[in-house]
């Protein structure tokens, strides 16, 4: 196996390119998300010092030929998103592992992390002609484990007490690997994904579909909605309920969640989701309404299906939180009248995301089966509570 070199590996969506101490700001305000480090003690990000400092150690690995340390650019944004390492080189037995690997929360489940360890298994095994290559990371970090069996790597076992941290803990560290005679199916898989990815992302910047005026409408007064998604887990466990706003231009759905939201794990795969926006309801009782002859409760309710997408941190984010808060402010205060820092803080703890509508019905029932005149003379009492929108429905 040859000796592993410094040099820029790329994709159409990605570019790894050598890490040098230019890369400390951009690698610092990277690794900024304490969730990246939960599994890792101590936090190499912590402050812009204890970066420093990580970097010298990585760049003295390099300069020994122990490591090979690249940082992770998205192509199209521009954006440093994470850094990855070639390490624990093996000349003579032709193994090699992939590891220190962190990409932001944003780029988390997207192409980044699928074209990332592409291009390192295919430097590995077609360049430098290795026989295996290995991942290791803790064994209760189930979001690590997921992202490395799904490149097609074998797990292998638990290496128990395998870590020492500088704190006195031990780590049990999970391992797997590819091999060679894998590597040609492994490929095919990686590269199928990515193929599968692409199609997806360039579905989703389609224009959705656009509402009614009385659906929009609808949203507009009414933005509190419950949001689900298909899951053979608890289905309790898979609703939320969120503000959504209704993007006239793009015809979508625009809105925010926590970064911890309990939902964040299945989003991130951009699924389809279903959400209802429910306006308002009225009982309409006989005694106030003659009329009518029975108790009913009417309503008016707006459901759907979309395609679900989080947006890309930095420009696009903050251009999404902007617009949200403006529609709920109605202008009368703008976000851009924080500090920078609070609103770089604010966009840390949350992801901003976007819906494209594949399906939407608006579901009502408005006293049917009645004369225009029954429903005119709910719709005059119903003025005299002072409910004019409700009124409004059965005018129409």
């Amino acid at each position: 196996m040859l000796q592993p070199q410094s040099i820029e590996l790329a994709t159409d969506k990605v570019i790894l390119k050598p890490l040098t101490q230019a890369h400390l700001d951009q690698f610092y305000r990277a690794g900024r998300c304490p969730s990246l480090w939960q599994w890792v003690k101590p936090n190499p990000c912590q402050s812009i010092n204890d970066a420093a400092a990580w970097l010298d150690i990585a760049l003295t690995k390099v300069a020994s030929g122990e490591q090979v340390a690249f940082v992770i650019i998205d192509r199209f944004s521009g954006q440093l998103v994470g850094s990855t390492r070639l390490c624990s080189i093996d000349l003579e037995n032709k193994g090699i592992e992939i590891g220190f690997t962190f990409i932001v929360p944003d780029f988390q489940r997207s192409h980044i992390n699928t074209h990332a360890k592409y291009l390192l298994l295919n430097y590995a095994f077609e360049t430098l002609g290795a026989i295996r290559v290995q991942f290791k990371t803790h064994q209760h970090n189930q979001k690590s484990r997921n992202a490395i069996s799904r490149l097609g790597a074998q797990f292998e076992g638990v290496l128990r007490q395998q870590r020492l941290f500088e704190n006195g803990e031990t780590r049990d560290t999970a391992l797997y690997s590819i091999i060679d005679k894998e590597w040609a199916e492994v490929k095919k898989g990686l590269e199928s994904c990515m193929l599968a990815k692409a199609t997806g992302q360039a579905r989703s910047t389609k224009v959705g579909l656009e509402l009614t005026p009385k659906q929009a409408s609808l949203i507009e007064n009414y933005p509190l909605a419950h949001l689900m998604v298909a899951s053979s887990d608890n289905l309790l466990a898979q609703v939320i309920h969120i503000p959504l706003i209704y993007d006239r231009n793009s015809h979508r759905l625009i809105g925010h969640l926590a970064r911890d939201n309990k939902l964040v794990w299945l989003l991130e795969n951009c699924p389809t989701v279903t959400f209802i926006f429910h306006g308002a309801d009225t009982y309409i009782s006989p005694t106030k309404h003659p009329e009518q002859r029975v108790p009913t409760w009417d309503y008016r309710m707006l459901q759907g299906e979309g395609l679900f997408r989080f947006l890309s941190a930095g420009k696009e984010s903050l251009q999404s939180l902007i617009q949200q808060v403006d529609f709920l402010e109605q202008q009368s205060w703008h976000i851009e009248q924080l500090p920078k820092q609070a609103i770089d803080q604010k966009l840390d703890f949350i992801r901003c995301f976007e819906i494209s509508l594949a399906k939407v019905e608006l579901v009502e029932k408005l006293s049917i089966n009645t004369t225009l005149e029954h429903r005119h003379s709910i719709a005059k009492r119903l003025i005299a509570e002072g409910k004019k929108e409700l009124a409004s429905w059965y005018q129409t």
